[in-house]
């Protein structure tokens, strides 16, 4: 698949570029893929992320996920693909 990637991730923010430095290292290891390109996006794009184009071999870490993408991690539930609002437990 790619050899290459654009690593997209949520910046400026201490756990996006951990969670970019972490991916990248794993990807490269694990299947190859060497990141060519970095996109520092922010949440102001939140809104729209799943609507924009993204570069070829796209991977999307700690931002909203996109459909597009061929590699996306965030710790959030709130961001993925099946992303449902949750009962918050009452305490």
């Amino acid at each position: 698949m790619a050899e290459s990637i654009a690593l997209y991730l949520h910046f400026p923010c201490f756990e996006g570029v951990a969670s970019a430095a972490l991916a990248s290292e794993y990807l490269d290891r694990k299947r190859g893929w060497e990141t060519a390109e970095i996109v520092a996006a922010n949440y102001d794009l939140h809104s729209a992320c799943a609507k924009s184009k993204l570069l070829p071999n796209a991977v999307v870490v700690d931002l909203v996920y996109h459909p597009k993408a061929i590699f996306w991690a965030d710790d959030l539930q709130t961001t993925g693909p099946s992303a449902r609002p949750k009962r918050s437990a009452s305490l």
